[in-house]
């Protein structure tokens, strides 16, 4: 079984390769807006905190509070 710390990477991954493949969608509504550029530079940016999340893996609240693994 994998840990909620495996687990949480996982998605932190799949969120960040999603976000610098630039949806369509969000392409096109960028492009409307007129704010491609101000997009590109807000994905860069988001990419940056995922990866320093990644980095620097969060405790648990149960660990935060008790100074423990709750196990999960």
């Amino acid at each position: 079984m994998q840990s909620y710390q495996e687990r949480r990477e996982r998605a932190l991954i799949i969120v960040a390769e999603k976000l610098n493949l630039f949806p369509s969608d969000m392409q096109v509504e960028a492009a409307v807006w007129g704010v491609t550029n101000e997009t590109k530079e807000v994905i860069e940016e988001v990419t940056e905190w995922i990866n320093a999340a990644r980095a620097f893996p969060r405790a648990s609240k149960h660990e935060v509070f008790f100074g423990e693994d709750d196990g999960q």
